[in-house]
């Protein structure tokens, strides 16, 4: 599933790996760019399915209940942050389980946990 990275993390490593500290601050607005209109189409969804909750007969607001609970799920999906998707990478890298094994260290020689720690720490020190 991960040999073969690419999109945003590919872009966020070879921003990391090539030294590039500045770059990441335009990763964070394409990244912000790309979740906006995502979590504003669910958004909008929320209220309408909280504005059917409250006018819908308690029994019959099992599916409600269930949609609201995909839509609040899907939002802690997509809304993340800078500093979550960091997270993701390292988890990524680190990740030594079946065929994904390596996946991010295959696509990009030299790079390990212990170098995203450090290439972070620099980032935020």
């Amino acid at each position: 599933r991960c040999q073969n990275l690419g999109g945003p993390v590919a872009l966020f490593v070879s921003l990391l790996l090539e030294e590039m500290p500045l770059r990441l601050h335009e990763f964070q607005a394409y990244l912000e760019a790309w979740k906006l209109p995502l979590l504003s189409q669910l958004k909008e969804r929320r209220r309408l399915l909280l504005d059917t909750r409250a006018t819908t007969a308690e029994e019959a607001c099992a599916e409600v209940e269930e949609a609201l609970g995909q839509v609040e799920h899907r939002i802690a999906e997509v809304d993340i942050s800078i500093d979550e998707f960091w997270a993701e990478v390292m988890l990524l890298c680190d990740y030594e389980g079946g065929e994904e094994a390596g996946a991010l260290s295959k696509q990009f020689p030299g790079l390990s946990p212990s170098t995203l720690k450090t290439l972070y720490g620099t980032l935020i020190g």
